[in-house]
Order: C-alpha cells, then structure tokens, then sequence
C-alpha cells in the first residue's frame, strides 16, 4: 500500500521495460512466443503513443475552490474548448492531469461542457484529489494537461430513434 501511494510512477514504469525484456529474452529462446506476443505488444505501444501524442498541449485552466470545510473541498476546473462538440450530453470524459500535483498521474473526469467551456468538479478526497484541492485553495498556479473528451457520439435522429435519455449517477468521482 505505501509503495502504490508514494512511487506508482516508478513501480509502473519498472514493470512495462521489465514485460518488454522478458518478452526479448523469450525471442531468444522460442521465436514462435514472440510472433503471439506481438500483435498485443504493438496494440499496446500504438495505444501509448496516440495518447502521448494526444497530451502533448496545456490548457489554461482556471479553478476555484466552490465549497470547502476542514475534512475536504470542492473545486471547480474551467477551460476553453470548441464549440461544437459530437458526443452525447450526460457521457462526456476526460482524463485530467495537473502537473503541479504528478506529472504522471491522469485520473477520469466527468465533464459538462456549456457552450464553449468545459467544467469539472473535484472533491478533495483521495490523495491526489486533496493535494489538487489544496493546490487551488493556496492560490498556486495550476498546469494542467487533458485528453479528450471522450463519450457515446451523438447521432442524427432517425424516425425509428428513442428521443429519452436516461442519466444515472452517483457520487462525486463516478465516471462512465
């Protein structure tokens, strides 16, 4: 538990060189392994670096701290997207970084985008979480990184298409 909480980073990264060495050192040994091992190795570095690539930009996030009392803290996340956006309201996230917390970390967002903003709201209950909301409430700049926004594509309205939908949520944290 220490370890996860303190040095992920670290134990993460040991852990993907470490299974492309082994999957090396077995080449060596049996090269028919490494024929099974490629289609899911290159999946997972295309994987990796479309999302590198996707959060290579900052954003300019503004934050504010919406309700807070002595165990934790609500903030609230602006920024500036396009106006148009092709995915179906109620199932639109992000994943989020804040640099000045992790520069590694990037945790699932739910959005609500109002015309050309999008919002989201933090509560400060994790580690993560309450070092970002501490962050906000000391007036520190805040660096942020973001990929997305992800969610079900909106369709053209068929004749034959439903017209409900239905929203169903629970606590603050809770993404699709």
């Amino acid at each position: 538990e220490h370890i996860r909480r303190t040095v992920y980073e670290h134990f993460y990264f040991t852990h993907v060189g470490s299974s492309f060495l082994l999957v090396l050192m077995t080449a060596l040994h049996d090269f028919p392994v490494t024929l099974l091992a490629f289609p899911g190795m290159s999946y997972y570095v295309h994987d990796r670096w479309a999302a590198f690539r996707a959060r290579l930009h900052n954003c300019e996030v503004t934050a504010e701290v919406v309700c807070g009392n002595d165990t934790s803290s609500v903030v609230l996340l602006t920024w500036n997207v396009a106006p148009s956006c092709p995915l179906l309201p109620g199932s639109r996230w992000i994943y989020l970084c804040a640099e000045s917390v992790s520069a590694c970390q990037w945790h699932p967002f739910s959005v609500i985008q109002l015309h050309n903003q999008m919002h989201v709201l933090v509560k400060g209950t994790g580690d993560w979480s309450r070092s970002l909301c501490s962050l906000v409430a000391s007036g520190l700049p805040l660096q942020c990184k973001t990929e997305g926004p992800y969610g079900r594509s909106l369709r053209r309205h068929t004749p034959n298409s439903h017209r409900t939908l239905l929203l169903v949520a629970g606590g603050v944290g809770v993404s699709p």
